[in-house]
């Protein structure tokens, strides 16, 4: 969606790349809906790395301005 304030950069065996225009709040969790990582954030590009976690499909959602995007993503 080229209207969207978010971004997201996804590749295998590295973290999850997101640009947003503005400020927002961010949650990934896995499938079982176990949130591991919560916050808030600035515009800009961030890294959410969680290589550290078993491999599997793990869910990001990001919320800003009324705008809400959720994106399934592997770790590998």
């Amino acid at each position: 969606n080229m209207n969207s304030n978010f971004t997201i950069h996804k590749n295998l065996q590295s973290p999850l790349f997101v640009t947003a225009k503005t400020a927002y709040e961010y949650q990934v969790s896995d499938l079982n809906g176990r949130v591991l990582m919560i916050g808030r954030l600035e515009s800009g590009t961030r890294t959410f790395d969680i290589r550290h976690q078993p491999p599997g499909i793990y869910v990001i959602k990001l919320m800003a301005s009324g705008e809400r995007v959720a994106e399934q993503f592997y770790n590998r």
